[in-house]
């Protein structure tokens, strides 16, 4: 049986979330500004709502993306960047320059 100590199941658990097709591009989407849910719909053809429902709770609970609403009417939903969700783009964007080996 497979074990392992706490880092390497925390790197894991990150390797997942990142690894998923989803993820990077809606990360990078949330690069350039703030959007609502459907704006990253219509920007992003072939993510169903349901995965886009998934894939952002999932940033959510890890500190990645933040849920904002307005005070007006009709209410208004954004979601956006945290400062940990800029870094891991950062560390995206470098991954991405990286020539293929």
């Amino acid at each position: 049986m497979f074990k392992c100590d706490k880092t390497q199941c925390a790197v894991e658990a990150w390797l997942h979330l990142l690894g998923h097709r989803w993820t990077a591009p809606i990360l990078w989407l949330l690069e350039r500004s703030d959007l609502q849910f459907g704006q990253i719909c219509d920007r992003l053809p072939g993510l169903s709502r349901k995965v886009l429902t998934e894939r952002l709770s999932q940033l959510r609970a890890a500190g990645l993306v933040a849920r904002s609403a307005s005070a007006s009417f009709p209410r208004r939903v954004s979601y956006g960047l945290t400062d940990e969700g800029r870094a891991i783009v950062s560390i995206l964007h470098k991954l991405e320059a990286q020539p293929n080996q």
